[in-house]
């Protein structure tokens, strides 16, 4: 270090620089795979909403839904 220490010195901050842009992309990179998960369970409660929608529209008059019925419309209606 007494050889090359005022080299270290100076190069330094560009070494600490780099250790926070890996930090940064690493939180990026979980961050985008948490958005995807997110999305991706979003589509699919859309998708069964949509279902339920239709069977209910198609049959509202005649449609009498169970409590498992009942629950899943709840769950997918708080998910969208």
């Amino acid at each position: 270090r007494l050889q090359h220490g005022a080299n270290i010195e100076r190069v330094k901050p560009y070494f600490d620089a780099k250790q926070v842009l890996n930090a940064a992309s690493r939180r990026v990179h979980t961050v985008v795979r948490e958005f995807s998960a997110a999305a991706s369970l979003h589509t699919q409660a859309k998708v069964e909403l949509r279902s339920i929608e239709e069977d209910l529209a198609y049959g509202a008059h005649k449609v009498a839904l169970d409590s498992d019925q009942q629950d899943g419309l709840s769950r997918a209606t708080v998910r969208v």
